[in-house]
Parts: C-alpha cells; sequence; structure tokens
C-alpha cells in the first residue's frame, strides 16, 4: 500500500454560461494521479477490467485507460489518495500525483459533442465514443486525454491536459461555446 499525499488546485479560468445546449467547467479543482504497471504486476491484473479506451466509476473516482499500461485516477483528492493507497504497486510500477502539471475542464450537455467536433478530429457520435470512452486527442493543437463520463444523462466529456496550454484552451473553448448561444 502507497502513501500518496495530494494537494489541491486553484482554477484555471472561467466560463461564463451562454448557451443551454452546452456548458463548459474548470474541473482542475479535482486530483489527477497517472498509475503505470508492467502487464506481468499486479497492479496490471488489478486494473485489467479497465481496458485501453474505456474508464469506470468507482465511488467518486474516474479511472480511466488512457493508454496501454497506464490509468489516470481523477476525483476528490481524498478518494484518488485512497484509490490509488489500495493499490499493489509491486514489482515495475509508478505513481504520479501530475494534479499541478494537468488541469481539466468539462464540456456537458446535449451539444458538447458538437462542440468538441469543432476543434477535434475524434468521432464523438454516440457508436463511437460512448459514456465511459476514452481516447487520447488533439483539442484545438493541444494534447488532452479525453473521458466520456455522462452526467445526470446529459453527455459529458472531461478534458485533461498540461497546465501550460489553459489560458490558450480557455480562450479557444470560450470562443467556441459562443457559436452554440442561444
Amino acid at each position: 500500500m502507497a502513501e500518496t499525499n495530494l494537494k489541491a488546485v486553484s482554477q484555471v479560468g472561467s466560463f461564463p454560461t451562454v448557451s443551454p445546449t452546452v456548458r463548459i467547467t474548470d474541473a482542475s479543482e479535482l486530483a489527477k494521479v497517472a498509475v503505470k504497471g508492467a502487464s506481468s504486476t499486479n497492479l496490471a491484473t488489478q486494473l485489467a477490467a479497465i481496458t485501453p479506451g474505456h474508464s469506470t466509476m468507482r465511488g467518486t473516482v474516474l479511472i480511466g485507460s488512457v493508454r496501454p499500461g497506464e490509468w489516470l485516477y481523477i476525483g476528490p483528492l481524498d478518494a484518488v489518495a485512497a484509490a490509488v493507497a489500495d493499490l499493489d504497486l509491486a514489482g515495475h510500477t509508478a505513481v504520479t500525483d501530475v494534479t499541478h502539471a494537468r488541469s481539466a475542464v468539462r464540456i456537458t450537455g446535449s451539444s458538447a459533442a458538437d462542440l468538441l467536433a469543432r476543434c477535434c478530429s475524434l468521432d464523438f457520435a454516440d457508436a463511437m465514443f460512448p459514456d465511459e470512452a476514452t481516447a487520447t486527442g488533439s483539442v484545438a493543437s493541444v494534447r488532452c486525454d479525453i473521458v466520456r463520463n455522462d452526467l445526470e444523462m446529459e453527455n459529458s466529456y472531461l478534458l485533461v491536459f498540461d497546465r501550460s496550454y489553459s489560458e490558450y484552451l480557455t480562450r479557444i473553448l470560450n470562443e467556441l461555446v459562443q457559436e452554440f448561444a442561444g
């Protein structure tokens, strides 16, 4: 069992509500921890059910398999710390707190996929990118880990990206959401 000390981060930008069909919110306050493990480790066995391209909720923690042998834990600080502490980290494994290095925004609403289609080449149709899907893609030329995590029966996408792009991506998303203003 590992002990992880996580700290909260400040917001990276503001997103005014201008559309009834799509909302963007800053989710940077969530803890973000990258967990890696070789396929021969107990860690890989523990997380084998979460395959690349998929995610799952365990309590309040979202766990996405963003690449083979790599999972991203996202959620409230204490919950992520507890979830990571329960992992078997014997062997060739690594746990890295990326909370301060990565920002996150959530795009929610019936037009969320349409907004993302304007700045990302991935296909966000329900059949191609259903709830709990994960992918890495370029959103407005910024590499993002994208997790579809529907909330209250509404399409919702969590984008996690390098913090250095926060101001730029905030500006681009604010410009794009204007197209959906009612």
